[in-house]
């Protein structure tokens, strides 16, 4: 049975460029502490695997990044997360420590993942969806 992956499907930033953002913070700290706003919780203890994917809305470059994270727990003093947080309402937030980003090319990720039910995936730069899961597509071998 193949894994599944979630897709998180970020806002637009605006002026923000997230994944230059975030990754400054990693390169100082080693991690970056994403946290995820919205009235849907995502649980990521749920996600199996060690990452996870960031859609950026097409209004901020349309980036899929693969994200590596740990499951543990943050402590709230020791969070390190870009500056732009700080105009954020991040009291309700669910916080995920990332690791390591990957830009992944869109046609790639098309390619190799479809819905959990085996379409292919649609509505990747539409919708109000905040999160999906996806699972790697089957290939058959000729």
């Amino acid at each position: 049975m193949n894994s599944e992956y979630l897709i998180v499907k970020l806002g637009s930033t605006g002026k923000v460029k997230f994944y230059e953002e975030h990754l400054k913070v990693i390169e100082q700290y080693g991690f970056v502490d994403f946290a995820r706003v919205g009235k849907r919780k995502i649980v990521f203890q749920r996600v199996k695997e060690p990452f996870f994917f960031l859609k950026e809305s097409e209004n901020s470059g349309g980036k899929i990044i693969k994200s590596y994270f740990l499951k543990d727990d943050i402590k709230e003093n020791e969070r390190k997360y870009p500056s732009y947080y700080s105009q954020m309402q991040l009291q309700d937030a669910t916080w995920v420590r990332i690791t390591k980003m990957e830009i992944m090319d869109k046609n790639s990720f098309l390619k190799t993942y479809s819905l959990l039910n085996g379409n292919d995936i649609k509505a990747l730069d539409k919708g109000a969806i905040p999160f999906f899961y996806v699972k790697e597509k089957e290939f058959c071998m000729e």
